[in-house]
Parts: structure tokens; sequence; C-alpha cells
């Protein structure tokens, strides 16, 4: 019983760290894509379909197809 308590708190500690490390990436992820997106909707302007798309990435298929059909 205190070998399974003992490999708990092992991977509870594991996953607590994974956590950090991701939470860490993302952080870092996220500044570079603020910095992409500013640069393209500089370069394009904020109603180009490049610019709009950036905000379409967590969207559905059907969404970027309704990006792609406007003129």
């Amino acid at each position: 019983m205190v070998k399974e308590h003992d490999e708990a708190v092992a991977a509870e500690m594991a996953l607590a760290k994974a956590r950090a490390f991701r939470q860490e990436a993302c952080g870092l992820a996220y500044e570079k894509l603020l910095a992409y997106k500013r640069v393209v909707r500089d370069a394009l302007g904020a109603t180009s379909k490049q610019y709009r798309r950036i905000h379409l990435l967590r969207g559905s298929a059907k969404e970027d197809a309704a990006v792609d059909s406007t003129p």
C-alpha cells in the first residue's frame, strides 16, 4: 500500500511538472502568434483573407470554407 502511494505521489509530481512546462511553452508560442498576426495585419490589412484566416485556426473547416469563398 505504501508503494502505491509513493507511485501516485511520483505520478502527480510528474504531471505537475509537465503541466508547468506546457503552460510555459504555450505562453511563448502565443507571444509569437501575436507578433505574426501583427505582421500580417500590417502588411495585408485587417480585412484581408489571410488575416481573417488566422482567427479561424481554432474554428471548423466550415468557417474556413466561408473565408475562402469571400471575394
